[in-house]
């Protein structure tokens, strides 16, 4: 097998010159982030099968021309956030909104509770949520800053924690 060939900027390799033969392969190193979903080829006098990263199992015969594909899709996580409040229990409803360095499916803002969690769909990257102010409430603490999607952690949960502030009454 030849030396591995690096893809250009369009996602093309240069075509290599490989004797007739049986047993040739082709593999993908996948990018972080990616994943390899499909690859074939076509051309040779068998074409081989997909194995992971990689077709595997090619016969060329002399002139074949061959062109390989390999399909990525990016991977994507879920990021959890779950709602505890003091007094435990309360149902009140608070807006939440992530942000990061990938892409967020869907509405960045959403709505979260002790009944309800919010639930973002990403790429890999890392992020944080925050949350608005809800009169009544303080923020007490926020597990959902600096949160990693990557292939270690493809589905983290945080938390943020509210206390319902005491009502002065005076009569």
């Amino acid at each position: 097998n030849p030396a591995p060939t690096p893809t250009d900027s369009k996602g093309l390799t240069p075509a290599v010159k490989v004797d007739a033969g049986t047993g040739y392969s082709v593999n993908e190193t996948v990018q972080s982030g990616y994943s390899v979903i499909g690859a074939s080829c076509t051309g040779a006098a068998a074409n081989g099968t997909w194995n992971g990263a990689a077709v595997t199992g090619m016969q060329i015969a002399a002139n074949n021309v061959v062109r390989c594909t390999f399909v990525n899709a990016v991977k994507k996580g879920h990021i959890t956030v779950h709602k505890v409040t003091n007094p435990a229990g309360d149902t009140t409803a608070f807006s939440v909104t992530a942000s990061g360095s990938g892409v967020i499916t869907g509405a960045a803002t959403r709505t979260v509770s002790t009944t309800s969690d919010a639930v973002y769909e990403v790429t890999y990257g890392t992020y944080g949520v925050t949350e608005t102010a809800v009169d009544g409430w303080s923020q007490t603490g926020n597990t959902c800053t600096g949160v990693v999607v990557n292939d270690a952690n493809p589905n983290p949960s945080c938390t943020i924690t509210n206390t319902k502030l005491a009502k002065l009454r005076i009569v």
